[in-house]
Parts: C-alpha cells; structure tokens; sequence
C-alpha cells in the first residue's frame, strides 16, 4: 500500500509533508476500516523510502 500512496503523492506533485494532513490522515482511516492493514506513510517515508523505490523502478525501466 506504500508505494500506492507515495505513487499519489510524486505523480500528482503533493509535497510529502502534506502526509501531515488532516484530510489525508482521515482518508487513511477510512481505509482501514474498510480493509485492516492499511498504514499512512509519514513525509519522511514519502520523501525517501518510496521516493527511492520509485527512482530505481523507473531507472531499472528506462535502462531495459
């Protein structure tokens, strides 16, 4: 679900520490209660873990 959420955030251009929001924070509650398991990322997460991810899919695409 982590690279889902960050794919959200770097595609559609939100600054990771939107993951700060209310709004966002809700909209991952009722996710939750709706499927279990389902954790929000913090900005940092964002920013680096699946920001990297991301990076080395892409590259590892793009060098095929």
């Amino acid at each position: 679900m982590g690279c889902l959420i960050n794919k959200f955030f770097t595609y559609d251009s939100v600054v990771p520490h939107k993951a700060n929001s209310s709004h966002f924070k809700n909209m991952i509650i009722n996710a939750q209660q709706v499927a279990t398991g389902i954790e929000s990322l913090s900005p940092y997460e964002i920013k680096n873990k699946y920001l990297d991810m991301e990076y080395n899919d892409m590259e590892a695409y793009v060098n095929l």
